[in-house]
């Protein structure tokens, strides 16, 4: 296959933003095409400044496949480490973003592709995290946007217990992620990363473009994915709950994580 991470200078913004909503709003309604165009992309705040870092695929080994033209006439890549290679090569390059050693914290919403809010998000990020931790040598944090168009969701409409649908339109995860190396940072870096997810969340529903659904992979602490689902589904997984594991084990005997009795 396909694939590589290029790193861009934060005054390609627009450009970012532009080439990520047209890719989504393009590629929509294409259900399992010959071969699939992926992006991550990923506004980056760290001590040493900011930058934007895409990690492209393509499951062809077809180096810039039609859908991601935009971003490659995007000028000035820092790097660009694109390459045909297998699985195993890119899974090496990406694990090497979150090193072992560190503190993690994550969080998410959803919201509707739209091209303004991607630039709230990324202003957003700068107010609330820039220069805030800058003495934690390893301090980063990284705002992705992945893709979840309407193709992605049909094939399970109706058929799981995550109240996904096309009729939702073509929407975007929100990944924050944020690393740091030293603990006495924990309680601001908390404190800021739930304060980005409350602000970007009320900043969504006033923009009329937030999505109620909430990934449970890139969830806080102190958000609640499974209520996300929708009630009806959130009762039937309770119902199963109650059928197959009476005893509740299954929310009793593993510390932390999100259960359906909370």
């Amino acid at each position: 296959m396909w694939g590589g991470e290029a790193i861009y200078l934060p005054t390609t913004s627009a450009a970012q933003y532009s080439a990520l909503y047209n890719l989504i709003e393009t590629t929509g309604d294409v259900y399992n095409p010959p071969y699939d165009a992926q992006i991550i992309n990923a506004y980056v705040v760290g001590v040493a400044g900011s930058f934007y870092a895409n990690y492209y695929t393509n499951t062809a080994p077809v180096a810039w496949p039609t859908q991601l033209q935009a971003f490659q006439a995007i000028q000035h890549a820092l790097i660009d480490t694109t390459r045909i290679a297998n699985m195993t090569s890119f899974a090496e390059e990406l694990s090497t973003g979150t090193p072992n050693g560190q503190f993690y914290i994550f969080g998410t919403l959803t919201f509707q592709n739209n091209l303004a809010f991607m630039s709230v998000l990324k202003n957003l990020t700068d107010t609330i995290f820039t220069g805030s931790v800058a003495m934690d040598p390893a301090f980063m944090v990284s705002m992705v946007l992945q893709p979840l168009t309407k193709a992605m969701m049909a094939p399970g409409c109706g058929e799981n217990s995550l109240g996904l649908c096309p009729s939702a339109g073509n929407l975007v995860f929100v990944d924050l992620t944020v690393s740091w190396t030293l603990a006495n940072n924990s309680d601001v870096i908390t404190t800021a990363a739930n304060a980005f997810v409350a602000s970007a969340t009320s900043l969504a529903e006033k923009a009329g473009v937030l999505n109620e659904y909430i990934y449970l992979n890139y969830a806080l602490p102190s958000q609640d994915p499974i209520a996300s689902y929708g009630e009806s589904n959130v009762a039937n997984m309770r119902e199963q709950s109650r059928v197959w594991d009476p005893s509740g084990a299954f929310q009793r005997l593993v510390p932390g994580g999100y259960k359906l009795w909370r």
